[in-house]
């Protein structure tokens, strides 16, 4: 058998640190565990929806359920019990339909009446007063620059500024900016950088997988749907 000089390997033989590199920035170990036949038939229909392969599928999940499991410990309790309120009161409203919210309108609409009556029995006390952050944020924009920018009259602009400093104004953008970020992130494609992707959007990237919502990519279209 033939050997290269200064080497105690056969030419041709396998060099140490030879062959195929691990990719990424973490070590990735075999794990194996036995599930249910249905299960994975489940995990496998989801991998193919969301352009994975099936051992990236089960990863994603768990690192999903970790997550889950430290969120209660980083909210603040009060916005940690109205998330549970909000998913009992989904549960109860299919429980009365038979229906999932999220498919039928008349449960949609119940869960929405239910939400709001829900908030209405933990509203504060005492009167509705504009924070001094919402009037410092909007209460400097210039009405004539704003008129100009988006094409309104002056009377337009400054109604735009009032409206913009309500509660419903606030809402709205509170809710617009929200939704806007769950369309508007793609998915992830390497799950190996995950350790280097924000929490944000990574919550929303799971949030649009939840809900079943569509990556806004169709710019003529409004983005303020589903799909």
């Amino acid at each position: 058998m033939a050997y290269s000089k200064g080497s105690q390997m056969p030419r041709g033989g396998k060099r140490k640190g030879a062959g195929r590199k691990p990719s990424g920035g973490h070590r990735k170990l075999n794990f194996s565990t036995r599930i249910d036949a249905e299960l994975r038939e489940e995990l496998k229909r989801a991998a193919a929806r969301n352009k994975r392969s099936l051992s990236n599928e089960i990863e994603r999940r768990l690192e999903q359920s970790c997550e889950k499991d430290e969120k209660p410990r980083r909210w603040e309790p009060h916005n940690h019990g109205l998330a549970e309120l909000i998913v009992l009161a989904a549960q109860a409203a299919e429980f009365h339909t038979e229906k999932r919210w999220i498919e039928d309108p008349y449960t949609f609409h119940v869960l929405r009446k239910a939400i709001s009556f829900l908030l209405g029995y933990c509203e504060p006390s005492g009167p509705i007063e504009t924070p001094a952050r919402i009037i410092r944020i909007f209460g400097g924009t210039s009405p004539e620059l704003l008129a100009e920018a988006r094409g309104y009259s002056l009377d337009q602009a400054r109604q735009d500024i009032d409206y913009q400093q309500t509660t419903a104004g606030m809402g709205q953008t509170v809710a617009q900016s929200l939704w806007m970020g769950i369309r508007i992130n793609k998915p992830a494609t390497d799950w190996k950088e995950v350790a280097r992707t924000s929490k944000e959007y990574l919550a929303r990237v799971r949030i649009r997988e939840l809900l079943g919502v569509a990556v806004w990519e169709d710019r003529d279209k409004s983005p303020y749907s589903k799909g």
